[in-house]
């Protein structure tokens, strides 16, 4: 049974490729994961269900095709159809080709095999022909590598498209991105907008559009895929990040007495997002102890749906004490749980600044990557590589209504200040104001 599950799993034995239905279009991650093919170590693809784990392995495995891997070197199984240890899926590999020379695992969904970790240290220790990559839901990775891979893996997070990763799916060709974003850091590459205006100006329609879009629905690959109504593609994303991710993942790694206030804490941070929330407050509104709320908030930033903006201050006691700000990691996530088919302009600025923070979550592309925001009389949404950061979703925006970032500016030294708008684009006393139509694209 374990070979035939092979031979159906691995075509490219017989026909050189990988299956016609991957697509083509590569995410940003891919050049991530394209790294590891070289690194001496256990390359992990982790995230949420649904957000293209197993279409970015198909990449890869296509890329050693093309690199004159032979395919008989290169194994995939998802451990998701498949039964049986991994020591048996590579024993009838073995059998089944014969294979010389350094193999290449893909073992998706690993997390399904009992003692996975220990089995891929015996192969990483000992057998060193091997170059092994997984994927699987981040919660039950991280829970269950802590000890028996230390030093041995390496995570690469896999999250929903980017906006940016979505107008290449769904413009084709509508949109040139070397035209209207330039190369650099992030404060080069805004400083060199302003001189891209007039082509930034030719897509403004089309960007403005697409952002309405790609609010609404979000960033899971699927939607790109196939038509849904709007009904349809939301019952879809509860049923598989409340019933699945947070009722089978999550409640098998982790011990969770109150599975209903484990939900119900999800759709107070959909609720509430872009405000400080105070752990004690849930507690009592969720009928738990606040050391639970501590606890059910870390299982829901592994299995990367939510994450959080820490209070940013030069002092560690006051990072550690004061409240944080949590975000689902989706706007259409959020949507769905709200159940929110028409973005009104409350709904729309939360998702916005909820869009804005993923975005800048992406960019630091590291596994302890760490978002900020600071409040001191007044308030400033985001702090990012000490760069102040509001949100500001509308067409007229003063400096007047902007005193956070410019005692933010003046008490840490700040050069420059960021104002993410509706429309306005402009620079004014170092704040950059740009439309979150185009900073999303960056």
């Amino acid at each position: 049974m374990i070979k035939e599950t092979l031979i159906h799993s691995n075509p490219w034995w017989s026909t050189g490729k990988i299956p016609e239905y991957v697509p083509i279009i590569k995410r940003d991650v891919f050049r991530l994961l394209k790294q590891e093919l070289d690194k001496d170590r256990i390359s992990a693809a982790v995230g949420p269900r649904r957000v293209g784990k197993s279409t970015l392995l198909y990449q890869i495995i296509d890329e050693l095709l093309k690199n004159g891997i032979s395919a008989e070197n290169i194994l995939y199984v998802s451990f998701d159809y498949t039964r049986g240890s991994i020591e048996e899926v590579i024993d009838n590999y073995l059998e089944l080709m014969n294979p010389e020379g350094k193999i290449y695992c893909f073992f998706d969904e690993v997390h399904q095999v009992s003692d996975w970790s220990l089995t891929l240290k015996n192969y990483y220790d000992f057998k060193k022909n091997y170059k092994i990559f997984v994927s699987g839901s981040s919660s039950t990775l991280l829970y269950t590598t802590t000890e028996s891979l230390v030093g041995r893996i390496w995570f690469v997070p896999v999250h929903p498209m980017s906006y940016r990763e979505f107008l290449k799916i769904k413009c084709k060709k509508a949109v040139n991105f070397e035209n209207i974003t330039p190369s650099g850091d992030f404060l080069e590459a805004i400083d060199d907008l302003f001189e891209m205006e007039y082509d930034i100006l030719k897509v403004k329609e089309t960007l403005k559009r697409m952002l309405r879009e790609y609010i609404l629905w979000g960033g899971f690959p699927e939607y790109t895929q196939k038509a849904y109504l709007s009904e349809e593609w939301q019952n879809y994303l509860r049923q598989n990040f409340i019933s699945f991710t947070l009722f089978k993942d999550v409640l098998s790694v982790y011990s969770v007495r109150e599975p209903k206030a484990l939900e119900n804490l999800m759709y107070l941070i959909a609720e509430k997002q872009t405000l400080p929330l105070n752990n004690y407050t849930l507690s009592k509104i969720l009928h738990i102890k606040k050391e639970t709320v501590d606890n059910y908030l870390q299982y829901l930033k592994s299995a990367h749906l939510i994450f959080s903006a820490n209070y940013y201050s030069k002092n560690a006691t006051k990072r550690i004490t004061k409240e944080s700000k949590y975000y689902i990691v989706d706007t259409g996530l959020r949507n769905a749980l709200l159940v929110e088919s028409m973005l009104g302009d409350d709904t729309l600025g939360k998702d916005i600044e909820g869009a804005v923070a993923a975005h800048l979550m992406r960019h630091q592309l590291g596994n302890d990557a760490k978002l900020f925001y600071w409040k001191d009389k007044y308030e400033v949404d985001f702090v990012f590589n000490d760069i102040p950061i509001e949100i500001k979703f509308k067409n007229d925006v003063r400096l007047g209504e902007l005193k956070g970032i410019i005692k933010f500016m003046e008490q840490f030294e700040s050069k420059y200040g960021i104002v993410v708008t509706k429309d306005m684009f402009k620079m004014q006393d170092n704040i950059f104001f740009i439309p979150a139509w185009l900073f999303l694209t960056l």
